[in-house]
């Protein structure tokens, strides 16, 4: 099950350097290699026309161990090198990066044992705009190849809509935002289109999830306009809760997403939550984009009761004054009294870093239950009111503030963030806390 060395020298001794870690994620680990390159500078090998000047494979838990190494600096990659050639295929074999280079120093530390990788597919392909079409005079759908980084769209300027008869006539751009429910399109509102006349579309600095840029040759779309005015009420596409469901968390948390733009200063007078004695919950509202809003009760709801939604189109409507028809669901908390916590504390050896810390507890057998929780830093977490159940835990820090983990790139080099894995499974029992899951993050 683990991988060995045959070592020998040509000389008197054996250079004693090790450095050992892990590759999470990968199931049976043998089918994985690490590579480790002697460097001098901070450019680095590019797998794709380098081999490596030593391979380990791991053994079946993605555990490896490099011995007998001479001192000197080491940059390493784990690969799924899919046709056994030693060189790194891009888009075909997976690869992990990690957060820094190794030095084995003769007059320092000669073992490292904390070098650890999640492996991941690159993507190097750019987003392409595929078409435009006018909803109405004022909305238009942008449909692109791929899903889009929400991060990238936050700027109405990533978008010109100009004349194709006269260049220097624009449309003036309201506003940008990418569908919560397909981030494959952009939706774009916009002033003074007329029916008829011809326009092209020009996004530019938008990314894919992967970071890849649209491509310029491929960022233009033109289409026809037309004056027709918004004449169609917003409708709601998602809630969660779902209608009817049952079990719920006693956070209480609602989100809502609609199919267009919501007036957000008059969403609170056609909102309402409500429990069995028809008593208001207050809380607060979230908006993520125009169309998609989060209501965060005040405290925890009440356990094994039924809860109402109302939404009645006294507040709810669009941009242009379009109304939603008068909407009511339901859903229901589950028992208190099952649930727990898991706590403990996470610790960076590194004081000068920055970037929130998440922790994330995914349900063993269920991949459908998982909790994070998001802190400006190290220290204590605690993840309230979680099910019952065998718990994996790991945390990593957020250093480029994009609020998921960042793989890295291997050319060229970009490191990966910092993460940890709690090495035993953690049992949750009804009403009986589990703490002490302390983290040290590497």
């Amino acid at each position: 099950n683990r991988s060995f060395t045959l070592a020998f020298s040509t000389g008197s001794v054996l250079d004693a350097g090790e450095i050992s870690g892990r590759v999470y994620g990968v199931g049976d680990g043998r089918g994985v290699d690490v590579w480790a390159y002697g460097i001098e500078d901070l450019v680095g090998p590019n797998l794709s026309e380098q081999e490596p000047d030593y391979i380990v494979q791991c053994g079946v838990g993605g555990e490896f161990r490099f011995s007998y190494l001479s001192p000197g600096l080491y940059r390493l990659f784990a690969v799924r090198d899919r046709a056994s050639d030693r060189m790194y295929q891009v888009g075909e074999d997976e690869v992990g990066v990690t957060f820094r280079d190794v030095l084995l120093s003769q007059d320092g530390q000669l073992q490292v044992d904390d070098v650890h990788f999640r492996v991941m597919k690159e993507d190097t392909t750019r987003p392409s705009l595929l078409r435009v079409v006018p909803l109405n005079n004022r909305h238009l759908s942008l449909l692109f190849d791929e899903p889009l980084s929400v991060q990238s769209v936050r700027s109405s300027e990533v978008c010109t809509v100009v004349s194709v008869e006269d260049t220097l006539h624009t449309l003036s751009v309201d506003c940008v935002y990418l569908d919560p429910t397909d981030p494959k399109s952009l939706h774009v509102y916009v002033q003074g289109q007329e029916g008829g006349k011809m326009y092209r579309v020009v996004v530019e600095g938008v990314q894919d999830v992967a970071g890849n840029r649209v491509d310029p040759e491929y960022g233009e779309v033109p289409f026809e306009g037309t004056a027709s005015p918004d004449t169609v009420s917003p409708q709601l596409v998602q809630a969660v809760p779902q209608p009817g469901e049952k079990s719920i968390g006693l956070d209480g948390m609602v989100r809502l997403i609609f199919d267009e733009v919501v007036d957000s200063s008059e969403f609170g007078r056609g909102f309402s939550l409500t429990d069995s004695l028809d008593q208001s919950v207050e809380g607060e509202f979230r908006w993520s984009n125009p169309t998609e809003v989060v209501f965060d009760p005040s405290g925890p709801l009440e356990s094994l009761s039924v809860y109402e939604v109302k939404l009645s189109g006294e507040g709810v409507r669009d941009a242009v004054g379009n109304v939603l028809a008068d909407t009511v669901f339901q859903f229901y908390t589950l028992n208190g009294d099952t649930l727990s916590e898991i706590a403990g504390n996470i610790s960076d050896p590194d004081s000068g870093a920055v970037g929130e810390v998440y922790v994330i507890a995914k349900q063993v057998g269920n991949p459908d239950v998982s909790y994070t929780q998001g802190l400006p830093g190290p220290g204590a977490y605690r993840i309230r009111d979680i099910l019952p159940g065998s718990y994996l835990l790991e945390c990593y820090r957020d250093q480029d503030g994009n609020r998921r983990y960042s793989f890295g790139k291997p050319f060229p080099y970009q490191p990966s963030e910092r993460f940890a894995v709690y090495e035993d499974t953690v049992s949750v029992r009804s009403r009986w806390p589990n703490e002490g899951n302390d983290f040290r993050l590497p």
